[in-house]
């Protein structure tokens, strides 16, 4: 776990999987507008492709996530914010997972929501969030071991762009899912590059 090629896969490799999830399932629910509708109406009650989005898709995308912090743990140096930022990463991880536990009722906008529609966007809103607290530990975190700035400084940037865009993510939205997806790929991209100069640093103290 510790070889420090797999610090870059298992974010890329999550990247992909949740990507190719995503066009699987679009391609397979009629009428479906990836810029117009949320990424959860893939896994929504009634949906589809409903389960195998949820449990193939979703799931594994975040197992992958968790598999990324267990690589942090054993590479990074000692400090407080690595913990802090492992931790808020399985926390990510668990909110997404959790939010595929409890899909949304079909469509995602139903007039009286079930509780697993309320319990959906709840964990789906706090894993943006947890996203975005991650980048910021992490980025800072970088300045222990990394000797360019790039991933404290796109960390910043990434956050305030993400946290901005959060408010476009609603119902009442017409791009709402462009909006969704711009967030996921700025998120992923951190990650990505992170590990990125966490593979090309040849000794992290």
């Amino acid at each position: 776990m510790k070889n420090k090629k797999w610090v870059v896969v298992f974010p890329l490799l999550s990247f992909i999987w949740l990507a190719v999830t995503v066009i699987i399932a679009g391609e397979n629910f009629s009428d479906y507008n990836h810029a117009h509708q949320f990424i959860s109406e893939l896994g929504a009650s009634g949906a589809p492709l409903s389960f195998e989005v949820n449990y193939w898709g979703f799931f594994p995308t975040e197992i992958l996530i968790i598999l990324f912090s267990i690589n942090l743990y054993f590479i990074l140096p000692r400090s407080k914010l690595k913990w802090v930022g492992i931790v808020v990463l399985n926390a990510y991880a668990l909110s997404y997972m959790l939010a595929a536990v409890y899909p949304c009722d079909f469509g995602c906008r139903p007039t009286n929501p079930s509780m697993s529609n309320e319990l959906h966007f709840l964990f789906g809103g706090l894993a943006y969030l947890l996203g975005v607290v991650v980048i910021l530990v992490l980025a800072f975190e970088s300045r222990h071991w990394c000797q360019s700035r790039v991933p404290l400084v796109s960390g910043g940037c990434i956050s305030v762009v993400v946290l901005s865009m959060l408010g476009t993510i609603d119902l009442e939205v017409e791009y709402s899912g462009l909006m969704q997806r711009i967030c996921e790929t700025l998120i992923y991209s951190w990650f990505i590059l992170y590990a990125s100069y966490i593979y090309r640093t040849r000794s992290i103290k």
